[in-house]
């Protein structure tokens, strides 16, 4: 089975402490759903787990959000100044941005 070639879109945006690095992973067509991945407490949007995930899932046509927490991979912001209050906030900006983005592609 050959897999079709997925898009990875990076960018940054807002999160509860600082600037939160980003990669959306899209299908070769249109998604038929979207997906948020957290990564774990000591990995980052990059760890090999995180993009074998978000890859088979746009081969399946689901897009994913992957983002680095604040203090973490390519976010901005220490993170010593970080918490579960902090790592919560930063899932649920990450929510807000994907239905933002969501509603630009539909």
């Amino acid at each position: 089975m050959t897999k079709e070639l997925i898009t990875i879109k990076r960018f940054f945006f807002p999160g509860s402490i600082s600037e939160l690095a980003a990669h959306l992973v899209l299908p070769p067509f249109q998604p038929y759903a979207y997906a948020i991945y957290v990564h774990c407490f000591t990995c980052s949007k990059d760890h090999h787990a995180s993009r074998r995930i978000s890859t088979e899932l746009a081969q399946q046509g689901i897009a994913t959000l992957r983002f680095d927490l604040s203090g973490l991979g390519e976010s901005k912001g220490s993170f010593a100044q970080t918490s579960f209050t902090t790592n919560i906030e930063d899932i649920l900006a990450a929510t807000h941005y994907l239905k933002k983005i969501m509603s630009l592609q539909n």
